[in-house]
């Protein structure tokens, strides 16, 4: 029992997090005075219909470890990083985004925003997160708590009115009370063919170990069944340049994908 207390947590009605962001939130959505039930339904039907609301709206925060004054920010409103939401949103079932990076251009931020956004505005929704090591795809969605993973600290850091109530954090994982989920897996293709899912990340996917076999394990089910509307999920790639990798072949040789762009801090 004690060994499943260190390894789980439910996020509850703790206090906010980001009282000041909180606070410039609400005066920017007119909710000053009484948080009405009606008001906060308007809310949330806007964030669940847009993405960009959801992320740029004020809603989802980041963490800056070098910023030691002010770590807890609001997501940075850049307009490459509004095109890349287009590119990753515009991602139909069964299609493939890839997108080029730099370092530091805040797009892993944007992959956490997102995939919080797919997991708690649709029921039943299964993200699959996959990362060089298990570690670092783990770190990413939760790890010991909420403040110490960037998916975890996003649902943490959102104000109270906007928390999924009882979500359950374990290593590695997010469990949400409508039936969806946001899990970590290392690098290979045995784990990603273990997965059905609606969404399936990529990070730094150029590093990943035979990633050539991993992309071809997964593509059938993000295709899902012709028959059937709507099944298959959606892949998206994100990684820094690596020359002479799977990814690169797989985008210079490939035609599935929709959208292939670099991103660039512009």
């Amino acid at each position: 029992m004690a060994e499943r207390k260190l390894r789980e947590a439910v996020l509850t009605e703790q206090p906010d997090l980001c009282p000041d962001l909180d606070r410039k939130l609400r005066r920017e959505l007119g909710m000053n005075t009484r948080l009405s039930s009606t008001k906060v339904a308007k809310v949330w039907e806007r964030c669940r219909n847009d993405p960009e609301f959801y992320i740029f709206g004020g809603f989802v925060r980041t963490f800056d470890e070098k910023d030691r004054r002010n770590p807890r920010k609001e997501f940075p409103r850049k307009k490459y990083l509004y095109r890349m939401l287009d590119h990753i949103h515009s991602t139909e079932t069964g299609d493939v985004c890839a997108i080029s990076k730099s370092r530091q251009l805040t797009m892993s931020w944007l992959l956490g925003g997102y995939a919080s956004w797919e997991a708690r505005f649709h029921d039943h929704a299964r993200v699959m997160y996959q990362s060089k090591k298990a570690e670092d795809a783990g770190a990413f969605i939760y790890q010991d708590s909420f403040l110490h993973s960037r998916i975890g600290f996003i649902e943490r850091a959102l104000p109270i009115f906007m928390r999924s109530q009882n979500l359950k954090g374990k290593i590695g994982k997010l469990i949400y009370d409508n039936g969806s989920s946001i899990t970590a897996m290392p690098q290979g293709a045995d784990m990603a063919r273990s997965y059905a899912a609606s969404l399936y990340l990529f990070d730094e996917a150029a590093f990943q170990k035979d990633f050539a076999d991993t992309y071809k394990a997964v593509l059938p089910m993000a295709k899902g069944d012709p028959s059937m509307a709507e099944s298959g999920g959606r892949i998206i790639m994100l990684t820094s340049a690596k020359g002479g990798s799977d990814y690169a072949t797989i985008v210079e040789e490939t035609k599935d994908f929709k959208y292939h762009e670099e991103a660039k801090a512009a």
